[in-house]
C-alpha cells in the first residue's frame, strides 16, 4: 500500500515517489487484537475508548452490573437543609460531600435528608434507606458514649453483624453493620473523621458491591515536611491528608488541622495511611499518596 500523498497520477499511470517495501501501510488481521485475547476485565468501568473497541468488534450490547445505589442519611436535631436555612440551626453541609463521592465512584446517590435524634425516627429513616439502596451511609449520631443513637437504632433492626469502633485516627467511633445483607456505614459527625472512615471503609465496600478493582491509584512521594501523630491515639492507624507538588520525585506536604476543618479537605489532593504504632515521619520519607475519584480529581 502506498499513501495517496506519496503518489502522482499521470493519465492511466501512477508514479510513486519512493520504492515501497512489502507490507508497508498494511494493518494485518490480529495485529491489534489477537484471537482469544481478554479485552475488558470483569468489574471494569467502561470508558469512552472501551465503547469504541466494543463497537468496532461488532458488540452492540454488553452485560453490565446495575449501578450500586448509595443512600446518605444525615442525623441531628441541630441541622437544617441548605435549601431551607433556619435561624439557630446548622446548615447540613456534609452529606453533599459523600453523595458526590458516591457518584464519582460510579454509584447512584440518594439524599435521604435529615433524621431527628429520636430512636423511632432514626429506625424508620434507616428502614426507608435500606429499602431504596444497596448501601446506607449515616452521618453523625455515633459516639463512644450513651448518645450513640444511630448504633442503637441499627441494633433495633436486628443486624446480621454490628461492629462499633475502629483503631483509626480520626474516625475511631465509626460503626459498621449489615442488615439483611445490606451494609450500613455509621460515620462520625466531625467532617475529617467522617471522610477518613469513608475513604478507608466506605470506598472498599463500594468496590466490593460494584465487583470492581480498587478505585483510584497511589503515587509514590517523598514527604516535604515532618509529620507527627497525635499523642492520644498514636498507636492507631492514621489518615494523613497531603498537598502534592510536582517532582521528580513528587512531594507530599502533610496537612493537619482540627477535625471540623472543611478547608483541610479542600486543600488536599489525596491522603496516605500511617500504620499503627508509627508515631513520626521525617522529611524525605517515602509515602504512597492515594488518589480517589471525586476526592482527588473530578
Amino acid at each position: 500500500m502506498v499513501p495517496v500523498e506519496s503518489a502522482e497520477v499521470e493519465g492511466r499511470k501512477v508514479r510513486v515517489r519512493f520504492a515501497p517495501s512489502r507490507g508497508d501501510h498494511v494493518y494485518r488481521a490480529g495485529q491489534d487484537i489477537r484471537r482469544g485475547e481478554l479485552l475488558l476485565q470483569e468489574g471494569r468501568m467502561i470508558r469512552a475508548q472501551d465503547v469504541g473497541i466494543l463497537v468496532s468488534l461488532g458488540f452492540r450490547k454488553v452485560r453490565v452490573r446495575r449501578r450500586v445505589t448509595v443512600a446518605v442519611l444525615a442525623t441531628g436535631n441541630e441541622l437544617t437543609p441548605a435549601s431551607r436555612p433556619r435561624r439557630g440551626k446548622k446548615v447540613e453541609s456534609h452529606s453533599p460531600i459523600f453523595l458526590r463521592l458516591a457518584e464519582a465512584l460510579g454509584c447512584t446517590a440518594l439524599d435521604m435528608g435529615i433524621a431527628r435524634d429520636d430512636p423511632k425516627a432514626l429506625r424508620t429513616a434507616l428502614q426507608n434507606a435500606l429499602s431504596m439502596s444497596d448501601f446506607v451511609v449515616t452521618l453523625g449520631g455515633t459516639s463512644a458514649g450513651k448518645r450513640d443513637l444511630v448504633a442503637g437504632a441499627v441494633s433495633g433492626l436486628h443486624p446480621d453483624a454490628l461492629v462499633h469502633g475502629l483503631r483509626l485516627d480520626r474516625g475511631r467511633v465509626t460503626g459498621i453493620a449489615s442488615v439483611r445483607g445490606r451494609p450500613i456505614l455509621m460515620l462520625p459527625g466531625p467532617i475529617q473523621a467522617a471522610a477518613n472512615a469513608f475513604l478507608v471503609v466506605g470506598v472498599p465496600i463500594i468496590n466490593q458491591l460494584n465487583g470492581s478493582s480498587e478505585a483510584g491509584f497511589s503515587v509514590p512521594c517523598v514527604l516535604g515536611a515532618p509529620w507527627e501523630a497525635r499523642r492520644r491515639f498514636s498507636d492507631f492507624q492514621k489518615v494523613v491528608y497531603a498537598k502534592l507538588k510536582a517532582g521528580p520525585p513528587a512531594i507530599a506536604e502533610p496537612i493537619t488541622g482540627e477535625t471540623e476543618s472543611m478547608k483541610l479537605l479542600t486543600d488536599a489532593d489525596g491522603y496516605f495511611i500511617v500504620p499503627e504504632n508509627v508515631k513520626r515521619l521525617e522529611t524525605g520519607d517515602w509515602v504512597n499518596v492515594r488518589l480517589v475519584p471525586g476526592f482527588s480529581f473530578a
